[in-house]
């Protein structure tokens, strides 16, 4: 796709490394706190062997459980007792195992029962306060990927304090209240920072008016999904095949009749694989797949514009550029809006400068006149955050745009997919998208608006016939959705 904003490639390997940084914070903070107050439960049990042979399967448990319980629940629930009682119970289960295996002459009724109560004590406080300092550290940081790290060194740096500090101990109290303190402050952060590894934006993504949420992701008030619901329902969600969508005309006949007459294009497009010096697309870009791409070339070539707008730029806009200079002598009137332009302007050509109109800003801020002038047979092609939200671009164009354009405009929506459902890959990586919804709410029994081609819909209804012609488009049909204005 080719949306506005950060390059998502980047951001997903950002997000990829801070997770890893803050789970190995977890299972670093749990190893420390766990050498601390198992050292002081040497002294007070008076059995050092006890304590070495507890010490690897507590910092084992409680690191790796930590790891794992939170890796797996984090981007869910900011406070996930279920992982708490998973990493706990754990925790017990190797200690019990060493207890019996490695000191079966460890028996008596009094040091049975201090250890219980000391147990009762470490594990939750190896588990908890392994999460307190790389939450924080995210929170006050805006979340970026060094502070965690930070935290891991601060974790192991006071770590080595308390270990320290725990063999002057002699009061028994002194390590029930500091365990005690430590939970508290888990616990607190853990309710009041959210959990560490949750995917965040990276630093600088525009999040300084940020307030705190009202509700926790996953809660019914929350339009971010609980992603444990939808596995639960994900058989009725992502269902194969093309489903009845009551009040929308997915026009069949008049799609086929369409990409049959598509069809004398292809072959002619000429996508390279690789960068070329007489193109400005390729393939190999993760952001517009080839069945997006044959399919724009093939409508601009079919339709013929005189004028195309762009909500959001990258590799369309290559595709538009190739296409209008080898087909169009460059008569197409281009305009890109794009308030990110980098990946623009790494495509464009010195000579490209003067023929297109670039306005780098949100969509929300540009002319509403830019889209009045559109006429019939021009194109509207958006590719945008795809997140209706207040005051969001998916909620301007919508509202603002769409009802102002006339009759015969062409609009493209990108990552619209077969029965206006989004991928499991997408919903399951937490990308939270509505855009596709709305839609759908938009054409239900709306006859000014009708669906021209889609080649995802095509493709779950098993139109062989096209799909044979054109088995390349079959095989990457990608999300493009256009629709005329009637």
């Amino acid at each position: 796709m080719s949306a506005t904003g950060p390059d998502p490639a980047s951001r997903r390997a950002t997000d990829a490394t801070l997770r890893h940084a803050e789970l190995l914070a977890i299972a670093l903070g749990g190893t420390m706190v766990q050498v601390a107050l198992l050292c002081q439960l040497a002294n007070w049990l008076g059995d050092s062997t006890l304590a070495l042979a507890v010490a690897p399967t507590n910092w084992l448990a409680a690191g790796g459980a930590s790891a794992l319980v939170a890796g797996r629940l984090a981007k869910v629930r900011p406070v996930h007792f279920r992982g708490i009682l998973v990493g706990v119970l754990a925790v017990a289960v190797f200690d019990a195992v060493a207890i019996h295996y490695l000191l079966p002459g460890f028996a008596t009724s009094a040091a049975v029962t201090r250890l219980v109560l000391a147990m009762a004590l470490l594990v939750p406080t190896g588990w908890l306060f392994g999460m307190t300092i790389p939450c924080a550290f995210r929170h006050l940081t805006s979340r970026s990927v060094v502070p965690s790290v930070v935290g891991c060194m601060l974790l192991a740096a006071l770590g080595a304090a308390i270990a320290v500090a725990a063999t002057r101990w002699t009061d028994p109290w002194q390590l029930f209240w500091w365990a005690v303190g430590l939970q508290a402050l888990g616990l607190v952060s853990q309710i009041t920072l959210g959990p560490a590894g949750r995917t965040s934006p990276p630093a600088g993504a525009g999040l300084t008016g940020v307030a705190a949420l009202w509700v926790p992701p996953g809660h019914f008030y929350s339009p971010i999904p609980d992603l444990d619901e939808v596995r639960a329902d994900a058989g009725r969600i992502f269902a194969n095949g093309l489903r009845d969508l009551l009040g929308i005309d997915l026009g069949m006949t008049t799609q086929l009749a369409l990409a049959r007459k598509l069809a004398k294009y292809y072959g002619e497009e000429d996508f390279p694989i690789e960068p070329r010096a007489d193109r400005r697309y390729c393939l190999t870009n993760e952001f517009f797949c080839y069945g997006d791409a044959f399919a724009y070339y093939a409508l601009l070539r079919h339709v013929q514009p005189r004028r195309v707008v762009e909500v959001g730029s990258g590799g369309s806009s290559a595709v538009l550029l190739d296409t209008n200079e080898r087909y169009f002598d460059n008569r197409i009137d281009c305009t890109f809006i794009e308030p990110f332009p980098e990946r623009l302007h790494r495509l464009l050509r010195p000579a490209d400068e003067a023929r297109i109109h670039l306005l780098p800003q949100r969509v929300q801020d540009v002319p509403l006149a830019v889209f009045e002038a559109l006429a019939a047979g021009d194109m509207l092609f958006i590719d945008s955050s795809h997140v209706c939200k207040t005051g969001s671009d998916v909620h301007h164009i919508v509202f603002e745009i769409l009802p102002r354009l006339a009759r015969g405009v062409w609009v493209h929506f990108h990552d619209i997919f077969a029965n206006f459902e989004y991928v499991p890959g997408f919903v399951f990586e937490g990308r939270a998208w509505n855009e596709s919804y709305v839609l759908r709410a938009f054409l239900q029994h709306n006859a000014d608006w009708a669906i021209e081609l889609h080649g995802a819909t095509l493709a779950a209804a098993g139109a062989n016939e096209i799909l044979v012609a054109m088995p390349r488009w079959g095989q990457s049909i990608g999300g493009s959705l256009w629709l005329r204005r009637r």
